[in-house]
Order: structure tokens, then C-alpha cells, then sequence
């Protein structure tokens, strides 16, 4: 199956596209043209097929495992989903311990003994994990990709295996053994329902991935290849962080929703929009009665479902209002549907599509929900409330008979526009001050540092009921003091920040 599945994947090899801007002399050459620092890359030789497989993949979970895996959900509820994944983990324990005791790591081998004793027989044959709740003894899971990258076999060629996903050669070899020491394999079919279990409930965190990303498959590149350098080789976070406006802006990247399935309950609806003649999407979530609306305007290239979108959209509907929200100009889904030019900047223009795009999405939400609209607001935060302030401008001075709103709430918008991009670029450059030999690893080291802060971050949130991941604010009393601080020193985030905004950029061109 595996051999057909690879036959069928190198037929659907797509081909990779990519502009050269060395000749560009139009407005703007100049920072085309200037020294600035590539951006993180990892060594991809094989990426048109591994587009074609990544696009195969996303058709299978798409099409059958996202169907499939929403009627398994709601038979096999949580809790037993739960005991199936813990059984699972426990069963494993012979790849665990041979392969830690491969990399000469004897004390996780040992506490990874200590858990299968304990988890076995307390645990009720590993159906529970009192090993990690009771006694914290922390679990060691590790394979042979790993074995092989610490026996020397570093970097490795990505790759996309059908169905199993990123990979990597070396990865892809070791799941052969792999497969030999999981007892699960000599079961047929125990290994396909483990991994079935497994991953059913991070389907939906997979479609909100593809549908906000411009590049999916790029992205899950990226963060794939960090993740893995990163659980092979550790990064160590004992170095305190700097307490700086970088470092404090930084964390707005861990803003989540309390609930994670809230993304979920919103409605997709589109509405014709007179500027691109295309049908514009959108997302709202109603209340049963008559209720204020808030028109959610995100940040430069925010989708409408981005993670802080939700947040806030969240924090709206806890206290009573209906939510719709629309994509931002500079976002891929905004440009395609709704702008009234091929690019967006121009933010007179830019503001003057956010307003015909709500003004069309109230006239829609008028007509299917007639009397359960109340109140008028408009939210945006950072580039969104920056073209709220044109849209409240405009309507003072020359209302142009679109949906008026009766108040504005604009959060961290930007003062001067060109400013904040020079700031941004220079936020990003700021590793070339370093050797030019040393600059990518000095990328790569704060990029798995990232990595090992997110990871870390999310796994504390877990339970927390937190809007952030890494801070728990209390609204009630109206403090937003974190915590702890993230530990990163300012350079570090500066860099991280313009990354950020640099790769929202970059589906614009």
C-alpha cells in the first residue's frame, strides 16, 4: 500500500514557483535591493514531491478522516479516548527503553521502567498514568530517528511520507524499527486504531491550520523541522529574560482562546463584494436573542480564525455579543476576495474595503437574523484599528451611508505606518551584525528556543482556563501582569517579531 500510495504521490508532484526580485526597479527597489537577512530556510531538494504528497494528505484528512473522525468523536467520547491514549503510550515501553538506553541515556531508561511498573499495575494496564499525576515522574519517549541523529546521521533530507506526514529520511528508516519494538504492530489492526486515537483530536486544530496559513505546506516545514532539532537536542531555558517593550509584545503571540473548540462554533457565510466582484468569507457566532455586534477587524494578515481573532471574539461573546469577523486586508483571503486592488498598502483604500465588506456582512446578518441585532461596535487591534480610526474619520466628516457603528474599540494601533515597517525590518536584520559565518546558527538557536518556550508554554496552559498560554491574566480585577516573564532577552524578540511580520508579508508578494 505504501509503494502504490508513493507511485501515486510522484504522479501529483506539483512545481515550485518563486519570484526574482534582483531586476525590480519599480517603487520601493530600493528595499529590494538592500543587504538584509534571508530568511530561515531548511534544505527541501525534494519539495515538488513532497507537495504532491502533502496535497494527497490533506485530501485524505479532508475528505474522509475529518468526516470519519467528527462520528468517532461523538461515539467514543473523550474520557475513553483518553484511556486509549494513555494504554497506548504504555505500550510502547520497549521502543522507549531500548532506544534511550541506545543514546547512553540511563536515567530516563530508568524512569521509563519506573512508569511501565507503575502505570501497569496502578494504572490498570496503562488505561491510567499515575505515574505522571501522582508520583511526576516525567515520561522519556524516544525513537530511532532520534537514536540515529545522536549517532551522527545530522541534518537529514525532509520529506512527506503518505499519510504519516513530515518526516525526514533518517526519521523515515527509523520507523522501521520502530515498528518492530511497539507490541502493537503484532496486533493487526491495535497499531491503526492507537494512531487513529491518537490523532482524531487534533483534526480540527489541522483544519484551522490549512485554512489560516497561505502556505501550509511551508509552514509545517518550518515548524515540523524546528520541533524535531529541538526535541533531539533540548534547548535549555535557564537563562533569565529581558523585561522590555519587545519581550512584552511578544506575548500577545500566546493569546488563545479559553475554550479551544470555540473556533469551531462560528458559521461561514460570504457576502458579494462589489470591489473584487468575488464572495468574501466571514465568521459569526449569533446570541439566541437580541444582542450588540461586534465587527472584529484583525491585525496585519490575521486571518479570521487566527488564534488571537478567536481570543477576543471569545472575550466578546462571554459578555453578550454577537461576533463577526472578517479577515484583514493584508491576509491572502482578503486580497483574493475582497480588495479593491492587486495589492493592499494603500490604507485610505485598504480602510475604505473594510467598510463596504461590514457594511455588506450587516446587511447579510439583517436579513437571516432580523431583530437580534442591537448595537453596533467596532473592534480592531493593531493594523485593523488602525483603519478603524480612517473608517470613524470618515463617517464624521463625510458619512457615506455604510453600516454605521455606534462605538469604536481600537486596541495597539500603529502611529505612522512606513515607521513601523523600517522598525520591523530592522528588528529582523539584527542578526547581521554578527559574522556572516555565525548568522544562521544564531537564527536557528533563538528559532528552537522559540520552539521550546511554545511547547512548554502550551503544555502549562493545559487546565488553566487562562486567555493566555504562558500568563494568567484576571479580568475581573482588571490586571494584565503575566506571571512570569517569557525568557527571551530583547534582541532575541526583536528578531522573533520581525520574523513574524516578515512572513505575513510575504503572501503579499
Amino acid at each position: 500500500m505504501l509503494a502504490l500510495l508513493v507511485v501515486i504521490a510522484l504522479g501529483c508532484a506539483q512545481p515550485v514557483l518563486r519570484r526574482d526580485w534582483s531586476d525590480y526597479d519599480g517603487p520601493g527597489a530600493a528595499a529590494f535591493q538592500r543587504e538584509t537577512l534571508p530568511p530561515p530556510h531548511f534544505p527541501d531538494p525534494l519539495e515538488p514531491l513532497n507537495r504532491g504528497v502533502w496535497t494527497f494528505n490533506h485530501a485524505l484528512i479532508v475528505g474522509i478522516a475529518d468526516p470519519v473522525g467528527r462520528v468517532y468523536r461523538v461515539i467514543i467520547p473523550r474520557f475513553a479516548r483518553e484511556r486509549i491514549r494513555d494504554f497506548a503510550a504504555n505500550l510502547v515501553f520497549p521502543r522507549n527503553l531500548v532506544t534511550n538506553l541506545l543514546q547512553g541515556r540511563f536515567r530516563e531508561a530508568g524512569d521509563e521502567t519506573a512508569r511501565f511498573a507503575v502505570n501497569t499495575t496502578v494504572g490498570l494496564a496503562g488505561l491510567w498514568d499515575p505515574a505522571t499525576r501522582w508520583l511526576e515522574i516525567a515520561a522519556a519517549p524516544e525513537d530511532f530517528g532520534q537514536v540515529f541523529a545522536r549517532w551522527g546521521w545530522r541534518p537529514s533530507t525532509f520529506v512527506v511520507l503518505p499519510i504519516a506526514g513530515p518526516s525526514s529520511i533518517r526519521d523515515g528508516v527509523g520507523l522501521l524499527p520502530d515498528s518492530v519494538l511497539d507490541p502493537a504492530t503484532h496486533f493487526f489492526p491495535a497499531s491503526w486504531v492507537f494512531t487513529w486515537n491518537d490523532m482524531v483530536d487534533s483534526i480540527p486544530a489541522y483544519r484551522r491550520f490549512t485554512a489560516t496559513s497561505f502556505d501550509s505546506y511551508e509552514d509545517a516545514r518550518l515548524l515540523w523541522s524546528l520541533a524535531r532539532e529541538t526535541r533531539i537536542e533540548p534547548y535549555d531555558l535557564n537563562a533569565p529574560g529581558d523585561n522590555t517593550g519587545a519581550t512584552q509584545t511578544l506575548e500577545v503571540a500566546f493569546l488563545g482562546p479559553r475554550d479551544p473548540g470555540f473556533g469551531s462554533r462560528f458559521r461561514t457565510r460570504e457576502v458579494a463584494m462589489p470591489t473584487s466582484r468575488r464572495m468574501l468569507p466571514y465568521s459569526v457566532r449569533m446570541q439566541p436573542g437580541n444582542a450588540p455586534l461586534v465587527f472584529l477587524v484583525p491585525g496585519l494578515a490575521a486571518h479570521r480564525l487566527a488564534s488571537s481573532s478567536v481570543a477576543l471574539a471569545e472575550m466578546a461573546w462571554e459578555r453578550g455579543f454577537s461576533v463577526a469577523i472578517v479577515s484583514n486586508t493584508f491576509s491572502f483571503e482578503f486580497i483574493a476576495r475582497g480588495g479593491s486592488g492587486p495589492v493592499p498598502g494603500h490604507t485610505p483604500a485598504d480602510a475604505r474595503d473594510v467598510h463596504i465588506a461590514l457594511d455588506e456582512i450587516a446587511r447579510d446578518l439583517a436579513t437571516e437574523y432580523p431583530q437580534r441585532i442591537g448595537a453596533k461596535v467596532f473592534l480592531g487591534y493593531s493594523l485593523g484599528a488602525f483603519h478603524g480610526f480612517f473608517i470613524a474619520a470618515q463617517e464624521r466628516e463625510a458619512p457615506s451611508g455604510r453600516v454605521h457603528f455606534d462605538r469604536y474599540l481600537l486596541l495597539d494601533p500603529p502611529v505612522r505606518l512606513l515607521y513601523g515597517m523600517q522598525r520591523l525590518d530592522s528588528f529582523f536584520d539584527g542578526p547581521l551584525a554578527l559574522p556572516e559565518p555565525d548568522r544562521d546558527a544564531e537564527v536557528r538557536r533563538i528559532l528552537r528556543k522559540a520552539v521550546t518556550v511554545a511547547t512548554q508554554a502550551q503544555t502549562e496552559r493545559l487546565g488553566t482556563g487562562a486567555y493566555s498560554r504562558i500568563e494568567s491574566t484576571d479580568l475581573g480585577e482588571g490586571t494584565l501582569t503575566p506571571e512570569f516573564a517569557l525568557p527571551f532577552s530583547n534582541r532575541e524578540a526583536e528578531f522573533l517579531i520581525g520574523l513574524a511580520f516578515r512572513r505575513s508579508l510575504q503572501m503579499v508578494l
